[in-house]
């Protein structure tokens, strides 16, 4: 009768996949890529040159990872340097390419 019973895995701790998930998230994560001068001026050309209602990729840097959207464009706010999407606002600090 031995044969006839299912065998289900060995889980020793409660959320032990959670936890394992969690543990290649933070291995996975980056640290924030520096700009160079160049890179910086053509991404602040990029944004004067934005006009409401355009769509844009943009590449951020966001908890760790790099991530890329397509976006439209609202506004800029200068004063708090934050940059407003239709969905999503971001801080012009974060972000790391505009195309």
């Amino acid at each position: 009768m031995r044969g006839m019973k299912k065998w289900l895995p060995f889980k020793s701790l409660n959320n032990q996949y959670e936890i394992l998930n969690d543990y290649i998230q933070e291995k996975n994560k980056v640290a924030m890529p520096e700009l160079s001068d160049d890179k910086q001026e053509e991404i602040n050309e990029r944004l004067t040159n934005l006009k409401t209602g355009d769509m844009v990729r943009v590449t951020y840097f966001f908890d760790g990872f790099i991530l890329t959207k397509n976006l439209c464009f609202q506004k800029i706010d200068s004063i708090k340097r934050k940059i407003h999407f239709k969905s999503f606002s971001l801080d012009l600090q974060k972000m790391l390419d505009i195309e």
